[in-house]
């Protein structure tokens, strides 16, 4: 079961950290989230907590995929989760090939698809959010 969790609060990475004890969650999603919940949950920094819209098609979105869409889903969602962190230096190319993608340029191609943004400069604004002195790719 996939869950989302609006807002970026200690409520909410409390509730996230209850939710994944669960064996029957799959997959959290935190809107937007903050640099601890990116720990436990997949952020989406880029969809507000009061961006009704963008959560109801984020949902959707979800809810309506194929098996490869979710396989693309999961690969995705692992390159958010690594590019969150602000002190992993992995390069993109190397993530690419260990998320399974024929090539970098498919990786940030489908990335860029789902999230709106490059791998680079998703990590360059997680880096901004949340903090780190290193430098993006």
């Amino acid at each position: 079961m996939k869950i989302m969790v609006v807002g970026g609060g200690g409520r909410e990475h409390a509730l996230i950290k209850a939710l994944k004890k669960n064996p029957e969650v799959t997959e959290i999603f935190a809107l937007p989230g903050n640099g601890g919940i990116a720990q436990d949950a997949v952020c989406v920094p880029e969809i507000g907590a009061k961006d009704i819209d963008a959560i109801v098609e984020k949902v959707e979105k979800q809810v309506y995929s194929s098996g490869e869409d979710e396989l693309s889903s999961r690969r995705i969602g692992e390159a958010r989760r690594i590019l969150s962190e602000t002190d992993n230096d992995i390069q993109i190319k190397v993530l690419a090939y260990e998320l399974g993608f024929a090539t970098p340029e498919t990786f940030s191609s489908t990335f860029r698809k789902a999230i709106g943004m490059l791998p680079t400069k998703f990590r360059e604004e997680m880096r901004k959010m949340y903090g780190s002195a290193r430098k993006a790719d």
